[in-house]
């Protein structure tokens, strides 16, 4: 998808979320000391930050029952961070009427939940009329902080499936990227190794 790279490389800043960030390395360079943090965790960390420095933040993105869900949680673990509002996510995107909501608002950070690819689609477009200090997109994760979705078990999360937790609870959002992305992912990865012994051989 060049369109969704093309946005990507807009940013100051890429997290290269999933067990297979962590592969990669591995496959290529034998190298299994590469530091990885998922993005929930990742998050966590920035709220954790946030609540130390008294930031003040909006959320915009999924249902308002999740983000009423997600404040609640925001109040409760971290009581130092202005929340200044939240914009559900489940309305035409294109409407000029958010940026302004947003703008109004008037908060140091934007998170911004509305899923790959169309969060970063979003953002690129609209980055120029926003005044939040930091836009950050962190995908489904409202879900998650929001108690909504389980990660599962500690030993899962240290071990990298995550992922097929969310297969066998969410297969229909997810079975498609998981059945289908993952071989190929791994097949790109094996075809770059080889390609790459080749070239120095």
């Amino acid at each position: 998808n060049i369109s969704y790279l093309n946005n990507l490389l807009k940013f100051d800043l890429i997290h290269p979320d999933g067990i297979g960030m962590k592969l990669v390395p591995l496959v290529l360079s034998h190298n299994s000391s590469v530091p990885y943090i998922t993005g929930s965790d990742f998050y966590i960390k920035i709220f954790e930050q946030l609540n130390h420095n008294k930031n003040s933040i909006i959320l915009f993105g999924d249902k308002e029952e999740i983000l009423k869900k997600m404040i609640e949680v925001i109040k409760m673990n971290y009581p130092k961070i202005v929340i200044k509002g939240f914009i559900q996510g489940y309305r035409d995107l294109t409407d000029k009427s958010i940026v302004n909501e947003i703008n109004d608002l008037n908060a140091s950070f934007l998170f911004v939940g509305l899923g790959a690819p169309r969060q970063e689609e979003w953002i690129t477009k609209n980055i120029s009329l926003l005044n939040s200090k930091k836009i950050i997109a962190v995908g489904g994760w409202f879900r998650v902080l929001s108690n909504d979705r389980k990660r599962g078990p500690n030993w899962v999360q240290k071990v990298g499936l995550e992922w097929f937790v969310r297969l066998i609870t969410e297969p229909r959002y997810v079975w498609k990227r998981y059945l289908f992305g993952i071989p190929l992912f791994i097949f790109r990865i094996v075809e770059l190794k080889i390609s790459s012994l080749r070239k120095y051989n």
